[in-house]
């Protein structure tokens, strides 16, 4: 995902400003470089979709963070890289529109070809989100809906924390060293 063409491609649009990995993060460990990057203005866009499961970087995770989007193939399989996730992106952003203005921050996201994954990062086992078809004719709304959802599910568990019932945070990763991330205008 940390390919030129593909960042010429987003940016080209105009929509989002897409910034290549920076390269002191490259070889550097996940649980290293993911509280730096998900501190920052945008959310990591990746095509690594086993970093949230390691427990080492499930820790890493700030508090507060500008969220993660992983780009996978509904089916695992051989050589899924920057050309068919772009693609993947691509069709995405068809089915909605306001991606650009999307507010992504303490979200976890999965998109393939044909669904959209929807989760807060509180959950530790990513397994109370939802599951959005793609080719649904209410998608997008289904999408923004999903995402408030896991804003408040979020906000709730962090409550939780703070009054010592131990919520806990997480994050997921794509590909070593195949990470990128974003931000809008």
């Amino acid at each position: 995902m940390n390919e030129r063409k593909v960042f010429v491609a987003c940016n080209r649009v105009g929509k989002s400003e897409v910034r290549r990995w920076p390269l002191e993060m490259i070889g550097i460990k996940d649980h290293v470089w993911l509280p730096d990057m998900l501190a920052r203005d945008a959310p990591v866009l990746t095509t690594d979709f086993t970093i949230a499961q390691e427990e080492q970087n499930r820790q890493a995770i700030p508090a507060n963070n500008s969220g993660l989007i992983i780009v996978k193939p509904e089916r695992p399989s051989p050589g899924f890289g920057s050309k068919r996730a772009a693609a993947v992106i691509e069709d995405f952003k068809r089915v909605f529109p306001s991606w650009h203005d999307t507010d992504w921050s303490n979200v976890y996201v999965e998109i393939t070809e044909a669904s959209a994954y929807v989760c807060d990062f509180s959950d530790e086992t990513f397994s109370a989100g939802r599951y959005i078809r793609l080719d649904d004719p209410a998608c997008a709304d289904l999408i923004k809906q999903a995402i408030a959802d896991a804003k408040a599910m979020w906000e709730l568990r962090q409550l939780g924390d703070a009054s010592g019932k131990g919520a806990r945070r997480v994050i997921f990763r794509t590909g070593r060293n195949q990470a990128s991330y974003g931000s809008r205008d």
